[in-house]
C-alpha cells in the first residue's frame, strides 16, 4: 500500500509539480520576454547611475558590462522557465554562447583599442591561442561525455553549457583587462 501511494505521489508530482508543461517559446513570449528584460535593465541602469552619482562607483564601463550579461543570463532564465525541455536547454545555451561570443568581439575591441599599437599583436596573439585551447577543450569535452559515460540526453546539455561556460569566462576576463588597463 505504501509502495502504491509513493508511485501515485512521484505522478501527481512529475505531472502537476512543475505548475506549467514545458513549451515552445511563442512570438509573443519572445516579445514579452523581450520588454520585460528591457524594463529590468532600465531599472538597474537607473539604481547603478544613482550610485555612480553617490560614489562614483560603477563607472559607465562597469555598468555597460553589466547591463550586457545581465540581458544574456536573464533571457536564458527566462525562456529556460517557459522550455525547460532538453531541446530549449540546448537551443537556448547555443544562443547564450552567441551572445556571448558577440560580448567577446566587443569587449576585445575595446580593448584592442586601449592597447599601444606596439601591444596589440601579443593580444591578437593570445585571442588565437584561446580559439584553439577553446576548440581543443569543446573536443576533449565532447569525447568524456559522449565515449566515456553512459551517455544520455543529459550529455548534450552539458557539453553545451561547457562552450557556453568557456565563452562566457572569456568575455569576462578580456573584461578584466580591459578594466585593469583603464583604472
Amino acid at each position: 500500500m505504501k509502495t502504491l501511494i509513493l508511485v501515485l505521489l512521484s505522478i501527481l508530482i512529475q505531472d502537476y509539480g512543475f505548475g506549467q508543461r514545458s513549451r515552445q517559446i511563442t512570438r509573443e513570449d519572445s516579445i514579452m520576454i523581450h520588454n520585460q528584460i528591457e524594463s529590468r535593465l532600465l531599472e538597474m541602469k537607473t539604481k547603478m547611475e544613482s550610485e555612480q552619482v553617490r560614489t562614483g562607483y560603477p563607472d559607465d564601463l562597469d555598468i555597460e558590462f553589466r547591463l550586457d550579461t545581465s540581458r544574456i543570463e536573464q533571457k536564458q532564465r527566462m525562456k529556460l522557465k517557459i522550455d525547460y525541455s532538453t531541446s530549449g536547454m540546448l537551443r537556448f545555451n547555443e544562443e547564450s554562447t552567441e551572445s556571448y561570443d558577440l560580448l567577446l568581439n566587443k569587449y576585445y575591441q575595446k580593448l584592442l583599442i586601449k592597447l599601444k599599437t606596439k601591444d596589440r599583436e601579443i593580444l591578437r596573439q593570445a585571442q588565437r591561442d584561446w580559439i584553439r585551447f577553446r576548440d581543443s577543450e569543446i573536443k576533449l569535452n565532447d569525447l568524456i561525455y559522449w565515449s566515456y559515460t553512459d551517455g544520455g540526453t543529459i550529455n548534450s546539455v552539458l557539453v553545451s553549457s561547457k562552450k557556453n561556460s568557456i565563452t562566457k569566462d572569456r568575455v569576462i576576463e578580456i573584461y578584466r583587462y580591459l578594466t585593469r588597463i583603464i583604472y
